[in-house]
């Protein structure tokens, strides 16, 4: 009886669309938590706003231009420097604000790690100002991947704490980025061009002997990087002057307890 009953109807009418209000457009089957990084993107798709390039294939990390990390780092170089000025109880109570350190309880100030992927060689030369060693060969165990600054700095991509890597050039860190963003370290950030564009670009945050200039211009030419526009002999001297008296001062600092000192996180 009720088949003879649905002969006479619609046969379609299953597929029928349920009629949309207008009232109820913009309603999304999500909780609104609030603003996010999708928001943001959402609102500058499509304009050159923030976040608004397009990102490379097989690319999760967040790429840093050295000028950057230079602005960022400047002050606290500035501010180990003039230590020297102070005495040695003082020296030691700027040096631990400046440089993130970590105590007994595992607490920590700051909110860049900075970690060097080049061989500890490389790195007992000449690093960037507060970085530490890292051993990329940790990335093939099954447990102890990281040391333990990176579980206090580790977070989403929209914290406010940065774990900054760099290599000899650009080339190995990406794919040490990426590890450490498939291993759940989301705000991982990888330096453009790696050492060497830091030492043509902001020489003044390295501490340790940085390589000449014309040593420095067949190094990056080898490894298909351009100097930064603008670097001139005298530029490039005056940073070296400057660099100089930067390792001195942190020479004298590592003796003070807490200084920073070379480290390594290997």
């Amino acid at each position: 009886m009720a088949f003879q009953t649905l002969r006479g109807a619609d046969p379609r009418i299953l597929d029928r669309k349920v009629p949309l209000n207008p009232k109820f457009a913009n309603v999304r089957p999500t909780l609104d938590t609030g603003m996010n990084m999708r928001k943001i993107l959402e609102q500058h798709e499509g304009t050159s706003g923030p976040n608004a390039h397009k990102k490379k294939v097989n690319e999760f990390y967040v790429r840093l231009r050295p000028t950057t990390l230079g602005r960022l780092l400047e002050p606290l170089v500035d501010a180990a420097e003039s230590v020297y000025q102070l005495g040695r109880e003082d020296a030691g109570s700027v040096v631990s604000s400046v440089v993130p350190q970590s105590d007994a309880t595992g607490s920590q100030d700051g909110n860049i790690l900075i970690l060097d992927v080049r061989s500890f060689e490389a790195f007992q030369q000449c690093h960037c100002y507060g970085a530490q060693h890292y051993d990329v060969t940790n990335l093939n165990k099954a447990s102890n991947n990281f040391p333990r600054e990176v579980y206090f700095y580790k977070g989403p991509i929209t914290c406010d704490k940065m774990i900054v890597l760099y290599d000899e050039d650009g080339k190995s860190a990406p794919a040490v980025g990426n590890a450490f963003v498939e291993k759940g370290i989301e705000n991982t950030y990888v330096i453009s061009g790696g050492f060497l564009a830091m030492c043509a670009a902001c020489p003044h945050i390295l501490v340790g002997d940085a390589p000449e200039e014309g040593h420095l211009v067949q190094l990056m030419q080898r490894a298909g990087l351009k100097m930064p526009t603008g670097s001139t002999s005298g530029a490039s001297s005056a940073g070296s002057a400057r660099l100089s008296t930067a390792g001195s001062v942190r020479s004298r600092l590592s003796s003070v307890p807490g200084g920073p000192g070379p480290r390594s996180a290997r």
